[in-house]
This record gives structure tokens, C-alpha cells and sequence, in this order.
């Protein structure tokens, strides 16, 4: 083994300071650790984690941050949230906004004592009055609750504004549909809405949208709704494919009907997984009914013996139609006795006709058996 592979991290930090200066190595190295995540992903996870540490042994509160976001998300390494919890402590001890954020939740949510509680508070403090919008949202989650602090429900909704105007999006999409559900303020609503929507929230866009089309507080705003929906049809968005279908077979936001622009878009979200979409497909290619339905024909003898074959047609189309029934009299052995035909005008829609057929008392056994209906 060569020697340079025993070769531990203080010498290797040791040299580098040497060579070229405490802040210029550790900015190097952190820059280092994520240009190799940006371009390599999990490949350069290794020597990435090695620039990442090199940099948090020389002081950077981010470095540890950034190792804690690679076991925290398991995009370039499996979870493993011990460890991500770990790396993020030391940047939480380093002040480290973001970090005190997850720190500081962790410590509310999981303490067991009223001290554990009220340190976990001090911290989402901390890291609010530091800039960190996930830390001034979770903040007022604690003063909305009082959890670990004085309930403050004022104070809360203070910190939650200025969380959604940093563009956090939890908080932007929770402070947009207070104000719009409730009335409060319409105008803050909506923006705060759209701050999420642009941070790609798609629950703050379907939001955004009902405002848009008037079904949310707000006066409908056509114009808004269908850039909206044009804007996430070109990202990919099946939900904005499947609105934008429905909008242009009903002729909403300004547009013309377009049936076939409609069924287009509509079949097109359907095959990208939207449910709603896919059972208007199921719809449109499950078996059209007949617009011409049977009741009866069968043979029916009066009480002075004549035989007649007595049915109706019924058009459950929307459409005048005329029918022609054709229909067979077999025996009771399964021979065919006659052929006959029955032509109807004009029934209109919802509307019946009577077929009534008069036949040979001696058929007053058979059965009628339909071959075929046709209509136009």
C-alpha cells in the first residue's frame, strides 16, 4: 500500500492549509464537494464527501449542512437519518440557519420534557432571526401551538408572512389558502399563492387556478387561468393537460370550442397517469349502447285467438331516428317459421314506436327471435 493512502484527514488539512490558507481551502473545498455532486450525483458521492469534510474540518458550518442534506434525501447516498441528523447538529452548533431549522423542529417534535421543548423553540428562533425562511415558518408553528414558547398566535402569523414572502413554499401555500378561504385579504392570498406555484407546489397551482376561474374568493380571472394552464402544460404537467383539454371541448378562458384540440389534450393526460383524465378516455372508448333499444316483440293471442307480434322501439339517442326491426317467428323445435320486417319513422328522441305485426294462428306458439335493428 502506498504511503499516501494512510494518510489521515488532519494532515491532508494540515497541507492544504499551509499551501494555501484556512478560507481559501475550506471555500475551494466546499466548492469542490458540490460541483462533483452537480455533475456526478451518486458517482462522485465519495470524493465529493471527501471535499465536504475537508471543508467542514476547516470550519464550514455548510459543508456539514450539505452532507446532512446527502443522508437526509438519499438522491446520491442511501437515507440514513442518524447520520444526517449528526452532520446537521454540527452545523446547527456552528449556527448554521437552515441546520438550526431541523434541529430545532427535531427538538419540539421529540421532546420529552418541557426543557427539551422550550430549547428546540430557541432554536427555530434563532434560526429565523438568522434568515432561514424553513426556520421562521417552523417558528410560527410553535407560536401558533405554544409549543416550547408563550402561545402567540399574532406573532406566529407574523413569522409565517415573512416565511411566504422569503419563498418558503409550505408556508407560502398555508398563508395563501388562510387568506383566500377566509377572506381576510383576497390580494395577499393570491400572491402568496403564486409564490408557491412558481416554486413548483402543485397543490398552491390547482389553488391558484380555482382563484383564477372565480371558484375560490376571488373575481374570475380568465387570462390568468389559461396562462397558468398553458405554463404547466409546456413543463409536462399532466393535471394542467387534462384542465386545458376540458377548457378548450367547453370553450372556457376565451378559447373556442375544439373538440378534437380537447380530446387531444384530455387523452394525452390520461397516458401521463391523471385519473381524472383517464376515466373520460375509459368513457369515450367504452361500447356506444344502440340508440335503439327493444321492449319485447313477442307473440301474443288474444282472447278471440289472433296471433300478433306486439314490441316497441325506443330511441334513447338525442336524435330523430327512423328504424327498420328485423325479426324471425321459430317453432318451438328451433325451425324458423317466417322472415319479417318492421319499418318506423320519426321517433323522436326518448320517444317509442309500437311494432304490431299480425300472424297465422297457427304460429301462436313461436317465438320471436330479433336479427338486426338499423336506424338513421
Amino acid at each position: 500500500m502506498k504511503m499516501w493512502a494512510k494518510v489521515g484527514l488532519s494532515v491532508v488539512v494540515s497541507i492544504a492549509v499551509m499551501a494555501g490558507g484556512v478560507i481559501g481551502v475550506q471555500k475551494r473545498a466546499l466548492s469542490n464537494g458540490r460541483l462533483e455532486l452537480q455533475q456526478h450525483g451518486a458517482s462522485g458521492f465519495e470524493k465529493a464527501l471527501g471535499s465536504l469534510k475537508l471543508a467542514e474540518k476547516l470550519g464550514s458550518a455548510e459543508a456539514a449542512y450539505e452532507i446532512g442534506k446527502c443522508f437526509s434525501e438519499g438522491s446520491v447516498t442511501p437515507v440514513d437519518h442518524e447520520t444526517a441528523m449528526g452532520w446537521f447538529q454540527r452545523a446547527a452548533n456552528r449556527s448554521h440557519p437552515e441546520a438550526m431549522a431541523v434541529i430545532g423542529q427535531a427538538m419540539v417534535e421529540g421532546g420529552s420534557s418541557p426543557d427539551d421543548l422550550a430549547k428546540g423553540a430557541q432554536m427555530l428562533r434563532r434560526s429565523a432571526e438568522a434568515g432561514s425562511p424553513l426556520g421562521m415558518f417552523r417558528f410560527s408553528r410553535a407560536l401558533t401551538t405554544g409549543k416550547g414558547v408563550p402561545e402567540n398566535a399574532q406573532l406566529g402569523t407574523s413569522w409565517a408572512d415573512r416565511a411566504a414572502e422569503a419563498g418558503q413554499v409550505d408556508a407560502a401555500f398555508t398563508q395563501g389558502t388562510v387568506y383566500l378561504l377566509t377572506g381576510k385579504d383576497t390580494q395577499k392570498g393570491i400572491h402568496y399563492l403564486e409564490i408557491a406555484a412558481a416554486k413548483g407546489s402543485h397543490p398552491a397551482t390547482m389553488a391558484l387556478f380555482d382563484t383564477y376561474s372565480g371558484n375560490i374568493g376571488s373575481t374570475p380571472d380568465p387570462v390568468k387561468a389559461l396562462a397558468l394552464l398553458q405554463k404547466k402544460v409546456q413543463d409536462g404537467n399532466e393535471w394542467a393537460m387534462f384542465k386545458l383539454g376540458v377548457a378548450h371541448v367547453r370553450g372556457q378562458f376565451g378559447l373556442k370550442e375544439d373538440q378534437q384540440e380537447g380530446e387531444r389534450l384530455i387523452r394525452l393526460a390520461a397516458s401521463k397517469g391523471d385519473l381524472d383524465a383517464r376515466k373520460i378516455v375509459a368513457a369515450m372508448d367504452a361500447p356506444k349502447p344502440d340508440p335503439i333499444t327493444l321492449i319485447g316483440p313477442q307473440v301474443i293471442v288474444s282472447d278471440g285467438g289472433y296471433a300478433r307480434v306486439i314490441g316497441y322501439a325506443k330511441n334513447i339517442s338525442n336524435a330523430t331516428l327512423d328504424a327498420n326491426v328485423q325479426f324471425d317467428l321459430i317453432d318451438p323445435g328451433g325451425v324458423t317459421l317466417e322472415n319479417y320486417s318492421k319499418s318506423l319513422f320519426g321517433i323522436p328522441p326518448g320517444g317509442s314506436q309500437m311494432i304490431d305485426i299480425a300472424i297465422a294462428p297457427y304460429h301462436r306458439n313461436a317465438h320471436v327471435q330479433v336479427r338486426g335493428v338499423k336506424w338513421r
